[in-house]
């Protein structure tokens, strides 16, 4: 059992940040845990990135946070029902305002972009 969700992030100027994640994401951790998934943060310009390799059903995907608000915007229920959001090689742009990925599909890979901050979602 999760009881506190500290994530801890170094700024490029290397100042270091200590930060207790939302309530909200304390179930995607403990999924990740008992399912034997991968857990991974990385701080973007958008917020923290909360990464859960699995089920979308079972919290897979990619989470947002920041300032108590969580967003999910990748493996959504509604696009990825059954399937497994498998995932390999993340990178964050260098501007932190967007994630690169390879998703995996059954015998298919394909890279994937998605747009965090709002300026980017709107070019």
């Amino acid at each position: 059992m999760v009881h506190q969700l500290p994530a801890i992030t170094m700024t490029r100027n290397g100042r270091v940040n200590r930060q207790l994640l939302p309530e909200s994401l304390k179930t995607v951790f403990e999924s990740s845990a008992t399912s034997g998934g991968a857990g991974i943060t990385r701080p973007t310009a958008a917020g923290l990135l909360v990464v859960h390799d699995g089920r979308s059903a079972e919290g897979g995907g990619f989470y947002v946070s920041q300032a108590g608000l969580v967003k999910r915007v990748w493996c959504l229920p509604s696009a990825h029902s059954g399937n497994p959001c498998s995932l390999e090689r993340i990178e964050i742009s260098p501007d932190g305002c967007q994630i690169a990925f390879v998703e995996r599909n059954d015998s298919h890979k394909t890279v994937k972009i998605i747009p965090l901050c709002l300026s980017v979602r709107e070019k």
